[in-house]
């Protein structure tokens, strides 16, 4: 009887069982009609990609969770208690959660991360338990505080460091603007959202089994620079004391290397905060070192020799008339005024010297048409391909403009065209890496290959002639022990349209070069604009700007003194 009794419950168990994984089978495969199961859909948002300069984290970006409730339906005596734990487990004081859970309404309490967010879930589970919140009194449920939908904020743990040519993120239209940002859109922003779909079971997680679905979010792509955080900030330090001291409207200034293009730091005195930009800071948005064109003044000089000496036009020590310091020809209704009242000066003491008359002598040996197509071959007419959004072609006057000896005349020292500083920092750059035109590059992404536009000869030349501009002449103030410092400065009159030229407001420059015997060559520009200063000359503006500069550079061994500095001849180039 026994044993009849325990086959019979045996039998019982294994039927119940045959019944259960039938049931299982039946609702989770086939699921008959009819049958309800919750499906859910969780969105892992795709985010920005990072910018770092020299392996350091310049910009980021992460999701946020809103954290909101409305404090009616905290439970008073327990209220307390609640913002003990909830300031604990965000870092939010307790007199700041206390004076925002004051109202009656819902209020935004806290944002979170990631990580926040799920501690905070398990933290509202155990206080519902705890009854800490009240029941709403219509659908009975205890009302928590809920948790929003990621958005996604981006951080520039550096403030304004490297604006405005960083840009920054409109978090309203989703995309960067302005500076590396704007340029990168594409490459940085999010590739795709994260999917995960599929049934949801009794507490509310997605079962995953052969119905759901799961798509990985794809991030934007990291972008890695060549800007070296620590040279940059160093020289927006030497900027803004500049602009301090002149009380100009702005200085610019960038570092490129020679052979690559590569730009070490890029700064101007106006810079802002991405993080939180105010009205103010508007006009600032710009990058002025793309954006703002201006008549360059005898910087021009040494473009236009090299023009002349590489179409052979110019002998070495020739003595050429300068007229003591003032010449109308009779193709001018002004006269041609230098600084300094020479009678004969040579080609390269034209440039030691800066002389108007001289560089006027000697650019009327080219015809106009071919002395175009060399300003041209130098990217004066046209971007230089910086990868900076939204970037300014200069201007030239038409071709036929410069069929006119006074056109020609005056171009050759600075004035009737636009520039931007990008442009003659790459122009410049030619002289000092054998006569190749580069596209100067902020990040690691392809560039177009170098093209030679002046032949060695040519490049060694002009570094030996602009070495003598800081040995001898008006870049004195430049020179800097143990490396080969040289370059041309330019004092240009700001235009006033049909009024003319203001004798008070001013652009002073200097463009040149610090190289070492160690293989190390950096093409460096500093700009000031609009100085209305009494020492507006650039020898007393723009080239001690750069030697601190240079001298910073070598603090932060980028460079190294072994360099006779009285010697004429630069480093071999390698």
């Amino acid at each position: 009887m026994n044993r009849y009794i325990i086959t019979i419950t045996m039998f019982i168990f294994v039927l119940f069982g045959i019944i259960a994984v039938g049931v299982v089978v039946r609702f989770t495969i086939v699921k008959p009609a009819g049958f309800f199961l919750p499906k859910g859909r969780i969105v892992q948002k795709g985010i920005r990609g990072n910018i770092d300069g020299n392996g350091t984290f310049i910009v980021y970006s992460k999701l946020i969770y809103d954290v909101q409730i409305n404090p009616i339906y905290l439970n008073p005596r327990l209220k307390p208690q609640f913002i003990q734990l909830f300031s604990i487990y965000t870092g939010i004081p307790p007199e700041k959660l206390e004076e925002r859970l004051r109202g009656n309404r819902w209020i935004k309490l806290a944002e979170v991360d990631e990580r926040q967010k799920m501690e905070l879930i398990h933290l509202r589970r155990y206080l519902s338990l705890k009854g800490f919140f009240r029941r709403h009194p219509q659908t009975g449920y205890q009302m928590g505080y809920s948790i929003e939908a990621p958005r996604e904020v981006r951080i520039y743990p550096y403030g304004n460091l490297l604006e405005p040519v960083l840009g920054y993120y409109n978090r309203y239209e989703k995309e960067g603007k302005e500076g590396i940002e704007g340029y990168y859109q594409l490459y940085l922003a999010p590739k795709q959202d994260g999917i995960i779909k599929g049934y949801r079971d009794v507490s509310g997680n997605i079962i995953y089994d052969g119905s759901s679905l799961t798509e990985m979010a794809i991030n934007g792509s990291p972008l890695h620079l060549f800007i070296n955080p620590i040279v940059q900030r160093r020289l927006e330090q030497i900027l803004d004391d500049a602009k301090q001291e002149f009380n100009v409207a702005e200085v610019v200034a960038g570092i490129m290397d020679a052979r690559s293009g590569h730009l070490i730091a890029l700064a101007s005195s106006n810079r802002y905060n991405p993080n939180h930009i105010r009205r103010e800071d508007i006009p600032r948005l710009a990058p002025a070192v793309i954006r703002h064109l201006y008549e360059p003044g005898s910087v021009m000089k040494p473009i236009t020799y090299a023009i002349l000496w590489e179409n052979g036009l110019i002998k070495p020590g020739e003595q050429i008339y300068v007229h003591r310091g003032r010449w109308r020809p009779k193709w001018r209704k002004k006269p041609i005024v230098d600084d300094v009242p020479f009678r004969y000066l040579t080609p390269r003491q034209i440039i030691i010297h800066s002389s108007n008359i001289g560089i006027t002598k000697l650019v009327l040996r080219i015809d106009g048409p071919t002395y175009y197509k060399w300003l041209v071959s130098f990217g004066l007419n046209s971007p230089t391909g910086v990868d900076i959004a939204q970037e300014l072609s200069g201007r030239l006057q038409p071709e036929m403009v410069y069929r006119s000896p006074n056109y020609r005349s005056v171009t050759a020292f600075g004035y009737s065209l636009m520039v931007s500083f990008m442009e003659l920092l790459r122009a410049y750059n030619v002289f000092n890496n054998g006569g190749y035109l580069v596209t100067p590059r902020l990040a690691n992404t392809p560039a177009p290959p170098p093209i030679q536009i002046l032949n060695r000869g040519t490049a060694q030349e002009m570094l030996e002639v602009l070495r003598l501009v800081v040995l001898k002449g008006t870049g004195k103030k430049g020179l800097v022990p143990g490396i080969f410092t040289a370059g041309k400065t330019g004092t240009a009159h700001i235009s006033k349209g049909r009024l003319g030229y203001s004798f008070d407001s001013y652009n002073s420059s200097f463009y040149g070069f610090a190289n070492d015997r160690f293989g190390h060559r950096y093409t460096i520009g500093v700009v000031f604009f609009k100085l209305t200063d009494p020492r507006y000359f650039a020898s007393q503006t723009a080239v001690p700007t750069y030697q601190k500069i240079v001298k910073m550079m070598v603090e932060e061994k980028l460079l190294t003194t072994d360099f006779n500095s009285t010697t004429l001849l630069p480093p071999p180039l390698e």
